[in-house]
């Protein structure tokens, strides 16, 4: 079954939209997720998720969009906080770009964000689709809160036009960052993608160094010496889990856009 809309023809869109009439929209930025994980990480597992979503509820994925916001980390051991990563309150840190990477990540405004997934909702509502469902990759709050909001102010209430738009993040609560179930994930949809002896084979790594953060350092509650905890060390991912990871996370999309569809 081809759900990919840059692979099928105008008339193959249309017949799948008839008989479902969703369409899945992937969203993630081009961003550091350390030496061992894709530049595009992000809306690549966006896309590859909505492909096995679309295979069993019908409707058609959209090409992965490799755009995101993110926002200047406030200072203190606070939720998404500097200190926390273990730099001082005064650095300038924007998203996962930290000093020590060679090439920082490709952010966009807010707003630019939200004017692309809105221009992409209305013409998939133009086209009469009645389901636009916005996956999303990037955990950065900026991303969620503008794109949940486009979802809600783009669904339609009306008596006489039925039109949800809904925003479905990828992660559950309290995720890392190229930690181990990211890397789980990559290793899930290509294992060719992901390069863990890019990685020192043993030893601690500092956030600060490589840009791999565990989720209670990003609640404020990091590790006493900054380095990734146990639990989230991507050098102990497997795929195997990573496969059980993303067949959870399809099936939990699969029943909320059946129940929204």
């Amino acid at each position: 079954m081809v759900v990919r809309a840059e692979l099928m023809t105008a008339t193959e869109i249309a017949a799948a939209r008839d008989e479902s009439s969703i369409a899945f929209v992937p969203f993630g930025p081009l961003e550091w997720h350390g030496p061992h994980l894709p530049y595009g990480t992000d809306a690549l597992h966006a896309h590859a998720v909505s492909l096995r979503v679309a295979a069993e509820v019908g409707g058609v994925v959209l090409p992965p969009f490799f755009l995101g916001a993110d926002s200047l980390r406030p200072p203190g051991y606070v939720v998404e906080g500097v200190a926390a990563l273990g730099f001082a309150d005064d650095e300038r840190i924007m998203g996962m770009d930290f000093p020590a990477h060679p090439l920082r990540s490709l952010y966009v405004d807010e707003g630019v964000l939200g004017l692309v997934a809105r221009e992409l909702v209305r013409g998939l509502k133009a086209n009469d689709f009645r389901l636009v469902v916005i996956t999303n990759g990037h955990g950065a709050p900026s991303q969620a809160r503008t794109l949940a909001r486009v979802a809600e102010e783009e669904t339609d209430t009306s008596a006489t036009v039925s039109f949800q738009s809904v925003w479905l993040p990828l992660e559950t609560g309290g995720p890392g960052h190229a930690d181990r179930l990211e890397a789980e994930a990559v290793l899930a949809i290509d294992p060719d993608w992901v390069r863990l002896d890019a990685l020192p084979a043993t030893g601690p790594l500092p956030y600060t160094e490589y840009g791999i953060v565990d989720g209670e350092a990003f609640e404020g509650r990091p590790t006493p010496d900054f380095t990734v905890a146990p639990y989230a060390d991507p050098r102990s991912s497997s795929r195997d889990d990573g496969l059980r990871g993303l067949d959870a996370e399809v099936a939990r999309l699969v029943e909320i856009v059946r129940a929204l569809a």
